[in-house]
């Protein structure tokens, strides 16, 4: 991470309550005090999505919002984010993050995702 801000490559793979499952490549970005390095990071979010419009690549888009992060070894964030294709499916407005690392972040933050395949 940098002072100003930081770019982290992810990969992501949504599994509907259907078990069906749906593969997304994206970038989380931050802009704001974001001191320090994570590796090995994990978001788990929850989805919502109307039950007869759902189809593969309904996720892609731009989420924007803020991020609190504390990691010492071990660490949590949240991430508070909206948006997405439309407004019509949207992430959970709050989700918890787990990370290895040394870092201290309090940034805004905009996550955009790419349907794979």
């Amino acid at each position: 991470g940098y002072v100003i801000g930081s770019a982290k490559s992810v990969d992501c793979v949504f599994s509907s309550t259907r078990g069906e499952q749906d593969t997304y490549s994206g970038v989380i970005r931050k802009m704001g005090v974001d001191l320090g390095f994570t590796t090995q990071g994990r978001i788990v979010w929850a989805v919502f999505a109307p039950t007869a419009g759902y189809h593969q690549g309904s996720l892609g888009g731009l989420y924007q919002g803020a991020t609190a992060e504390a990691t010492l070894g071990f660490g949590v964030g949240t991430n508070v984010l909206i948006g997405g294709t439309s407004g019509s499916i949207h992430l959970q407005t709050i989700s918890v993050s787990g990370q290895i690392g040394l870092n201290l972040a309090a940034t805004g933050t905009s996550v955009t995702l790419t349907p794979q395949g």
